[in-house]
């Protein structure tokens, strides 16, 4: 098992993945990395407070989990149906993106200007 601080100093995703010997296609990390990562992320801070006491050794295969989870998550799911960025989540719920009242189509070259 690597260390902690190893952990800490992770910053591309294939690294988590060689990190947790996690298997993964190359085609989905590729296509979906950032998104993979946020849900990874997403996930991490929903068990913040449960994984806090626990020692390294002990949360190292639930973050392993984690990982896994937010891959197979959006190994079917599509970024835009995951909801994992504000302006996914604004077109989602119908408020326009960044903030303003005008609907623009997250999938269109031609975003709001405003």
């Amino acid at each position: 098992m690597k260390s902690e601080e190893e952990f800490l100093q992770l910053t591309d995703a294939e690294d988590y993945f060689a990190f947790f010997d996690v298997a993964y296609d190359r085609n989905v990390l590729g296509a979906k990395r950032l998104h993979i990562l946020r849900r990874y992320g997403e996930l991490l801070n929903e068990m913040g407070k449960e994984c806090a006491a626990l020692c390294w050794e002990e949360r190292w295969p639930v973050y392993r989990e984690a990982l896994i989870r937010a891959y197979r998550e959006l190994q079917v799911r599509t970024p835009q149906k995951a909801g994992l960025f504000s302006v996914f989540k604004d077109a989602q719920a119908g408020t326009g993106c960044a903030g303003c009242s005008q609907m623009c189509s997250t999938s269109s070259v031609n975003a709001c200007y405003r």
